[in-house]
């Protein structure tokens, strides 16, 4: 969710179909959701055209720090990784914490499901992780942005107000995001992000953290409940106060409808949530999914206040992805989300 330029309408449709397509591969060949997950964010990460990994928006000095986390709903595993450099696909190293996360060791030691700026690296590095310099993972596109905000940041006296303002006027809540979901209702979701452009050197945003930029959880009784994912997108430190992630799951399974939970998420635990009241505007995208392994039905839906929003999927069945840009009716008008969605049977 954010703001995306419409001449690169087909770059952003390619990207997508390409992270389909390693999905779809995955689940045919390993039968697993996560591993999915991974390699669609993989992809995405790789392309320098989403605000993830290589070619993500540089902080106030100028380099670039990731965030990331996936998890497995089956086993609750989660994995993540704030403020990282020199790793071009931070989603393979917040895979590697999740496989290892509910492991038990000696000596009472507890496997982490976090790390942070050199540990995250020097752990990615030890797991055989390619790394690069950090200097590698800056593009020119996203060097560029950084100039002119850099001048633009110079005519403001208050840096909070000013960085502020650039996030809602900049269009930069481009975090990514995927789910996946297989026909016995085993699922999975991952989130991640370069952050907010000119955002403080060590500011880690809401991909990775728990409960706020994913969440997953697996329908595991005959109650006829569903599983249930969610991944986040828009101004971090609003989605972090708000768990956004987590609550939207809830709600889904509260209220067995998607779009009633999206819409009573984004009004009562976004919108209008005291938690959010300094702040002027509010903004946030989400994707989510609903599905029912004893009936084999399922929904996905997207809600967002940013200018828009970019969803692709595709399940083993179809012949080709289908690919939205999705245009809020007015982007200025933050009372209400737009929603929109689909129903599939697998």
């Amino acid at each position: 969710a954010g703001k995306h330029r419409t001449n690169l309408k087909p770059i952003y449709k390619r990207t997508s179909q390409e992270a389909c397509s390693k999905a779809l591969n995955v689940l045919r060949t390993e039968k697993s959701v996560t591993k999915a997950v991974k390699e669609a964010m993989v992809s995405l990460e790789t392309s320098s055209i989403v605000n993830a990994g290589t070619g993500s928006a540089l902080n106030s000095d100028g380099a670039v720090q990731c965030d990331a986390s996936i998890m497995d709903g089956q086993t609750m595993a989660f994995g993540a990784v704030g403020c990282m450099s020199g790793i071009p696909n931070p989603t393979q190293v917040t895979y590697e914490i999740l496989c290892n996360c509910n492991k038990r060791h000696g000596l009472g030691l507890i496997s982490p499901i976090l790390l942070v700026g050199d540990g995250a690296r020097d752990f990615a590095i030890r797991n055989g992780i390619q790394s690069i310099s950090p200097e590698s993972m800056i593009s020119q596109k996203s060097l560029k942005k950084y100039y002119n905000i850099k001048e633009k940041v110079h005519s403001f006296t208050d840096i909070t107000t000013s960085n502020e303002n650039l996030t809602y006027s900049d269009g930069i809540q481009d975090t990514i995001g995927v789910i996946c979901v297989d026909s016995f209702g085993h699922i999975a979701a991952a989130a991640s992000s370069g952050g907010n452009q000119f955002k403080m050197p060590g500011r880690v945003g809401q991909s990775a953290i728990y409960g706020a930029g994913c969440w997953a959880c697996r329908n595991s009784d005959d109650s006829g409940h569903c599983s249930v994912a969610a991944t986040t997108s828009g101004v971090g430190e609003q989605i972090i106060r708000t768990n956004l992630a987590k609550q939207l799951c809830d709600k889904i399974q509260l209220r067995q409808d998607l779009h009633t939970a999206l819409q009573e998420t984004f009004m009562d635990t976004f919108l209008r949530s005291p938690t959010l009241a300094c702040y002027e505007r509010k903004l946030a995208g989400a994707l989510s999914l609903m599905y029912y392994p004893s009936s084999k039905i399922g929904s996905l839906s997207w809600a967002y206040n940013t200018t828009d929003m970019i969803v692709g999927y595709q399940s083993t069945q179809d012949t080709k992805m289908h690919y939205r840009l999705s245009k809020h009716a007015d982007a200025m008008i933050t009372e209400s989300p737009t929603i929109q969605g689909i129903c599939f049977r697998m």
